[in-house]
């Protein structure tokens, strides 16, 4: 009754509106007065037009549109039916003699319908649905991502009542949307101005709409949110992204694997079908993890039946109901059983027959498995023989084993038992017809037992969080990255191929526990503190995905690499492991240690490093506050500047007296020396773009591995070029100015313009090699490079002079300003007086002694 009701009030609407389009069209024609000879057709058009138009609004389903959710399809169709209404109207007006409204008239009265029809609904929507972003009590938000799912993002922001936030501007890194509206909403900038934008336009929250980001841009994004304290959600990646959802549904916060960086995996996913698609597939380890990721993917390709085996029932049972649900029609077989059981493994194989097998199950705490060796070889080592037999016997096509780059130079039980695996299958691989290849990639975050889920657990508890020493390394992978690489090696490889997967840049963990906690709202050390334990038995502080004597090839995957492994003896590697497995079964832990390492030479127990005894946490990894620091304070500017005038006033003309009695008085001459040096890394906007405006990405040029220099300027330095005639007289002035440092006066020129300051990081000229190593760390471009500073007081080209330029950067403070000041006066006045040496907390120096002094003088 209530449907039938607003039809009604629907259609007697639009008569009206259709009859008054035609009257007022009449009265604008004719000034307010309606001639008495189209009076008469008035009330024919009004009658025409009402019934022909009602009819083509239900025509287009005009009158079936909920109003709320009306947009432009909607207004489309209003004008669709209103131009066939007057086209009709029109004609039958030209039919009729005499005519019975002037032609102008209809076309009049057709953009008047129009603009009532439309302009009764969009006032009803207004009216009774308010635009929200009025309010100024609501977040500010910021968009990050002008396509088509920001301007959905946006738009239904706006329509939703249960959001607290209003867009106030897009970013977007296409030049041909700055400065554009979309959905009425300026595009402020791209993600480079992020930062500036964050802080001009007080935002409050980010949303990153972009489904096709990078993985590195959505980190970018996230880090530089997590950093000021702003609250950052983003849409999920292309591949998770589900068209036809509304966007804003699918916004959620910013995860710890966000952070990573990783691209989104690409696979070959009509040749993983065709080699799965109809074929029985056996996973071993399917209740864990990784086992239970590689049979949702698997499940994908429709096999004819899909195989999982685990001695842990539950898990089977919960995955079970899990592709059951999503897939209805595929036949899973729930197999409870134990790798270690060669008869039942064989039995298993021989009546499934799987073409393919991947192999997933094994111990992997290495903490644990030191403790108990026998475990490892008796479930990794002989597991894994086991597999491989029944494969063979059962003419699998292929095994893949899941191996892990703790088998590069082992330092743990877990490690070594891997490598074993890997030389069996080399070994086995010689004499079969099935095709043996073991995956390795390193830790899975998100996996049980991960050090994210640790780390979680630790902070639901409050702290603290556990880490195990302050430069502790590891690469990570995601879950389902790991598991759809695995997939496609599998189907890659050949008899004893080794694969790695391309697992990025190793990460530090203690980076991932102060990001963890800032996801969270807190701040490190403060809310949360974080411990350090120290490394466990078998644990190294970083981790390698090649030995020295291995090499890599290329596959047809640009994540897959081959390795190219050293040559292995068949028959002594198979009798070093069945030794291996029977003293496994008796014998103590230490005897098995050391049968692992007959078989595995390379494998060599390491005893923990101990901790630091002061942690390098103040260089390597300054808590969050401390970035606050701002380069452009405008007291330290302003000093510079004073004293660089000051400077120039009173020493220039001196200098240059001097400099030109010695070019009169003595054999040689006086030359301007030109230095191009690396300034502060300001990001200037010619840096951002090219001449013809686009943008240019320099975030992603390898920022981890080098540090990342900023823009180079020029400096002028005075040289007295001596000749060979000239006396011990000239030689000691020539030699007592450049100690006073006379020669480098134009240095306050760059003061001056701001490319310098009085105290700073060390100042490298481009040319030099020294700030492209590793060890110097791109926060020594993150302050104005000075004319002296921590690093120049000490002197030389030790490990720790970059030291002082990083803690400069990360730490730059008015104490550290007047400290380097105080120690660098004397030494301009007495310039053979070393004046102290230069201390900061977490940095081993001492004050330099008379021959360094001598040899920093004498470079």
């Amino acid at each position: 009754m209530r449907k039938r009701l607003r039809l009604i009030l629907l259609h007697g609407m639009d008569g009206g509106l259709l009859i008054a389009s035609v009257c007022l069209a009449l009265l604008l024609r004719f000034d307010g007065r309606i001639p008495g000879q189209f009076q008469g057709g008035l009330l024919l058009g009004s009658a025409v037009a009402t019934l022909v138009g009602l009819l083509s609004l239900d025509l287009f389903k005009v009158h079936r549109t909920l109003w709320r959710y009306a947009g432009l399809p909607t207004a489309l169709s209003i004008a669709n039916a209103l131009t066939l209404t007057f086209l009709v109207l029109y004609a039958a007006n030209q039919a009729l003699r005499p005519q019975p409204l002037p032609r102008s008239v209809i076309v009049l009265a057709w953009i008047l319908s129009i603009v009532l029809v439309m302009g009764v609904r969009v006032a009803w929507r207004l009216l009774r649905y308010p635009m929200p972003w009025g309010s100024k009590t609501d977040r500010r938000v910021l968009i990050v991502g002008a396509g088509d799912v920001g301007a959905m993002v946006a738009r239904e922001i706006a329509r939703s009542l249960n959001y607290a936030g209003r867009p106030i501007g897009f970013l977007d890194d296409n030049p041909d949307k700055l400065h554009a509206r979309v959905e009425n909403i300026e595009v402020l900038g791209t993600t480079f101005d992020l930062p500036r934008i964050l802080e001009e336009e007080r935002v409050d929250a980010v949303i990153l709409a972009a489904p096709s980001a990078s993985g590195r841009l959505v980190s970018q994004v996230a880090r530089t949110c997590i950093e000021k304290g702003i609250a950052c959600q983003t849409v999920p990646a292309l591949v998770d992204y589900i068209q036809g959802k509304g966007a804003l549904d699918q916004v959620r916060e910013i995860r710890i694997e966000d952070l990573l960086g990783r691209e989104p995996v690409e696979i070959d996913l009509p040749g993983i079908r065709q080699a799965i698609e109809g074929r029985v597939v056996l996973v071993t380890g399917a209740g864990g993890s990784i086992g239970s990721e590689l049979c949702r993917q698997l499940a994908r390709f429709a096999p004819r039946r899909l195989v999982m085996l685990d001695h842990n029932e539950n898990g089977l049972t919960y995955l079970g109901l899990e592709l059951k649900e999503a897939y209805p029609k595929l036949d899973l077989l729930h197999a409870v059983g134990d790798i270690k059981d060669e008869r039942g493994m064989r039995a298993l194989l021989l009546a499934q027959r799987p073409s393919l097998v991947l192999h997933a199950a094994a111990h992997k705490h290495v903490n644990l498995l030191e403790i108990s060796p026998r475990e490892a070889i008796l479930n990794n080592l002989l597991g894994t023989r086991n597999v491989a037999r029944a494969a063979v016997a059962s003419g699998v096509e292929t095994l893949a084993l899941i191996s892990t780059d703790k088998a590069v130079h082992p330092t743990s039980v877990m490690g070594a038992s891997k490598r074993a695996c890997e030389m069996l299958l080399q070994a086995m691989a010689a004499r079969s017809g099935t095709t043996l290849v073991a995956v390795r990639f390193g830790n899975v975050i998100g996996s049980e037992g991960s050090v994210l889920q640790i780390f979680r657990r630790q902070l639901a508890r409050g702290g603290p969080l556990t880490v195990t020493h302050p430069e502790a390394r590891r690469y990570f992978m995601t879950i389902p990255e790991a598991s759809q690489l695995v997939i496609q090696a599998a189907l890659l490889g050949q008899a004893g191929d080794v694969f790695i997967l391309d697992m990025g840049e190793q990460v530090r963990i203690l980076d991932i526990a102060h990001q963890l906690i800032r996801l969270s709202g807190l701040r490190p050390d403060r809310d949360i503190q974080i411990q350090f334990i120290g490394l466990r038995p078998g644990e190294k502080l970083t981790e390698q995905i090649l030995t020295a004597a291995e090499t890599t090839r290329t596959t047809r995957h640009a994540k897959i690499l081959r390795c190219e492994l050293e040559q292995v003896d068949p028959g002594l590697i198979e009798r070093g492991v069945e030794e291996l497995i029977e003293l496994a079964k008796e014998a103590p832990p230490d005897e098995i240690r050391k049968a692992l390492q007959d078989l595995v030479p390379e494998y060599v127990p390491q005893e923990p490093q101990p901790l630091p005894s002061e942690p390098r946490k103040m260089v390597c990894a300054a808590p969050a506050e401390t970035y606050a620091v701002c380069e452009s304070a405008p007291g330290k500017r302003l000093l510079d500047m004073l004293a660089a005038g000051l400077g120039l006033a009173l020493l220039a003309v001196p200098a240059g007296l001097i400099y030109g009695l010695l070019a009169l008085l003595g054999p040689g001459r006086v030359v301007f020396r030109r230095e191009e040096r690396i300034g502060l890394n300001r990001r200037m906007r010619d840096r951002r773009a090219t001449p013809a405006g686009v943008p240019i990405d320099r975030r992603y040029r390898d920022r981890r591995k080098h540090s990342l220099p900023g823009r180079p300027f020029v400096t002028y330095a005075l040289q007295f070029e001596e000749s060979p005639r000239g006396g011990a007289t000239i030689r000691r002035i020539r030699r007592w100015l450049e100690e006073a440092r006379v020669d480098r006066i134009l240095y306050l020129w760059s003061v001056l313009k701001g490319d310098m300051s009085l105290v700073g990081p060390s100042c490298h000229l481009i040319e030099s090699d020294t700030w492209k190593q590793s060890r110097v760390s791109a926060w020594c471009f993150a302050r104005r490079p000075g004319l002296t500073g921590p690093a120049q007081l000490v002197g030389g080209a030790g490990e720790e002079v970059p030291l002082y330029d990083d803690y400069y950067g990360r730490h730059r403070n008015w104490r550290l300003d007047i400290d380097a000041l105080r120690l660098a006066l004397p030494r301009l006045l007495r310039p053979r007086n070393n004046g102290g040496g230069f201390e900061l907390p977490g940095v081993p120096r001492t004050s330099p002694s008379k021959d360094e002094g001598k040899e920093a003088r004498k470079a």
